[in-house]
């Protein structure tokens, strides 16, 4: 979508002063661009909304002196509106994310829907924008991974990854900044030229559907990407399923012998290790010195002796 310069042409409308209609007009618009697959329509978009509210404002306020009563009434339960609808809005969002749907199904909904309290007046406030920041931080932190669609706008909007993680930062945006570093680092894995590519793909199968020639031959990649998350992104586990990366883990950690153990011996699986923790390495044992011979020594000396004794005395 294209500006044509003219802010009521973009809205699809003629020049009005009704707020509500301008509103409206934004929302049916809206749901006919996609503000992530093309940006500049929905700035074009936003910005021709902003100016109609402006210039009904402008207009509004001009002419102030000649309304009546109603008018003011009406410019009340306008506002009044306004607050309605953004409580709507936000509840309506909260319920989509604690309804327990599934991941995917609704990304174009919650979507819309975090747009709408966007483009909600009142939410260009500056105390209502830092309460509805603060909120969001609360839901996205809490409903992951559920509200990972919701990540990348929010974070867009008010520039949470420019806060570095420390101790300081408040506990909702290091969830939430964890979180996407998880995400890229899944990204990067299904890249199909990545060099552990293989292993992400493994990894969306059981282990028991994988051949084991084909299992063993990808064990260091699997190793490697199974240890990093492990340390460094553990809600990359999401993605494949807490369960799946149980099994993996335990067939990748197991003694060889158990992939093919005829005699059915159980043997209990070693405990994973933390990415880069290498076992200790063994102490040389002390050299063990004899003793035997020199127990024999001992004893031929102590007859010698006794019997010299015996001998002396004896003459």
């Amino acid at each position: 979508m294209k500006g044509t310069g003219d802010i009521w042409t973009d809205l699809g409308i003629t020049p009005t002063d009704d707020r509500r209609a301008i509103r409206s007009a934004y929302a049916a618009k809206l749901k006919a661009i996609d503000p992530e697959g093309d940006p500049k329509a929905f700035i074009v978009l936003r910005e021709a909304m902003e100016q109609a509210l402006k210039a009904a404002e402008s207009h509004s306020s001009s002419s102030l002196l000649d309304k009546s009563e109603t008018s003011t009434i009406s410019a009340t339960a306008a506002d009044l509106d306004d607050q309605h609808m953004l409580e709507r809005e936000t509840a309506l969002l909260a319920r989509m994310l604690h309804d327990g749907y599934h991941v995917g199904e609704t990304d174009a909904s919650l979507l819309d829907c975090l747009h709408r309290i966007w483009a909600n007046p009142d939410a260009d406030q500056i105390e209502m924008s830092s309460r509805i920041e603060g909120w969001l931080a609360t839901l996205i932190a809490d409903r992951l991974p559920l509200s990972d669609t919701l990540l990348e706008p929010t974070n867009t909007r008010y520039g949470w990854d420019r806060h570095e993680i420390g101790p300081d930062l408040d506990a909702r945006l290091i969830t939430i900044l964890n979180r996407r570093h998880d995400l890229q680092f899944i990204a990067t894995l299904a890249e199909p030229g990545h060099r552990y590519h293989e292993a992400y793909a493994l990894l969306t199968h059981h282990p028991d559907a994988i051949d084991e020639p084909t299992r063993r031959s990808a064990e260091p990649s699997l190793r490697a990407v199974l240890r990093s998350m492990r340390a460094r992104h553990p809600t990359a586990e999401w993605h494949f399923g807490e369960d799946l990366i149980a099994a993996w883990v335990e067939a990748i950690e197991a003694p060889r012998e158990r992939w093919h153990n005829p005699g059915g011996i159980v043997r209990p699986a070693p405990v994973f290790p933390r990415a880069l923790d290498l076992p200790p390495t063994p102490e040389p044992a002390p050299p063990q010195t004899s003793t035997g011979g020199r127990g024999v020594l001992i004893v031929v000396i102590v007859v010698t002796l006794l019997r010299l004794l015996i001998s002396f005395f004896h003459q």
